[in-house]
């Protein structure tokens, strides 16, 4: 039995050979029929797909190749549209989501993330209420059932994730705690090509924490982020990740080494001079600790 990701990639070979599906179908399956296999609810004999790929002229095999080839590289687009939000740049955003919104997603896991990655464009922009981005996040994720899973992949996890920011705080404890979990056990089903999921994961819930005062476990999260930046060799959210530790290390009393995460900071805002990421945190510095980064900076020359 043939998949519907298989059926899907197949219909778009339909497509580009500029079939009319009737045509394509014709003498083979209804429409009505072949659009369940389209949608998912019934899977595709293999028979029938064979002789379908004969009427586009592919090999079957190649369908396999090309079906996997075409599912990394919509996840490798969809991290660029999830960067491009987080890095606040909403004309790209928009852009690279009007470009994704036409072609269908090949994988489910890739839907869910498209659908995701909307959803947080639409709370950095204030589209909707956040009742209501709470509501459609926790269908896409099927939650409050996900906090029973002891592994998860890394699609569920950016859904939780994100859930913490349309809900009341007093809802969000039991899914930090499970996030917080999950990432320190290491208990999810994915490598290192979901590396820029899992940071902006593990920076939401340390986010959270945060916000509730729990700066142990901050500094713990932020860790683990300089860990698989280092392994990736990656900058992405280093600057995040020097802020919250710079305020972690503040909170608890650690001066010196707060100045010290200032001063990372003030490096990697450098390499991402095109978005802003400077001035952002610069401003944010002076409203945190009452001096900007040059200030910080001039008053480290004048103790040599």
């Amino acid at each position: 039995m043939i998949s519907r990701e298989m059926c899907v990639l197949l219909d778009d070979f339909r497509a580009k050979k500029n079939l009319s599906m009737l045509n394509f179908i014709d003498g083979v399956v209804s429409l009505r029929q072949y659009k369940r296999y389209l949608y998912g609810t019934s899977e595709m004999p293999f028979k029938m797909f064979v002789e379908l790929c004969d009427r586009v002229s592919v090999e079957p095999l190649y369908m396999v190749y090309e079906l996997e080839h075409k599912r990394i590289d919509q996840a490798n687009r969809l991290d660029v549209f999830s960067n491009a939000i987080i890095a606040r740049d909403f004309d790209q955003a928009e852009a690279l989501m009007r470009d994704l919104s036409k072609e269908v997603m090949i994988d489910q896991n890739n839907e869910i993330y498209f659908k995701l990655n909307i959803l947080q464009l639409d709370y950095y922009l204030k589209k909707y209420p956040n009742a209501h981005l709470a509501k459609v996040c926790a269908e896409l994720i099927h939650y409050p059932d996900i906090l029973k899973h002891d592994v998860m992949n890394g699609v569920e996890l950016v859904g939780l994730s994100l859930l913490l920011n349309f809900i009341p705080n007093e809802e969000r404890f039991p899914i930090m705690d499970k996030l917080y979990q999950i990432i320190k056990t290491g208990a999810y089903t994915f490598i290192s090509k979901d590396f820029f999921q899992m940071n902006s994961v593990s920076l939401g819930v340390a986010k959270m924490y945060g916000m509730n005062k729990d700066d142990v476990k901050v500094i713990e999260l932020c860790n683990e982020v300089l860990k698989a930046c280092d392994f990736n060799e990656s900058y992405f959210n280093l600057d995040l990740t020097y802020y919250f530790l710079s305020l972690a290390h503040r909170n608890l009393g650690k001066t010196e080494e707060a100045h010290q995460y200032i001063e990372k900071l003030y490096h990697a805002t450098k390499v991402k001079i095109e978005n802003g990421s400077y001035d952002r945190f610069n401003a944010l510095i002076k409203k945190d600790f009452g001096f900007d980064f040059e200030t910080l900076l001039a008053n480290k020359l004048k103790k040599y």
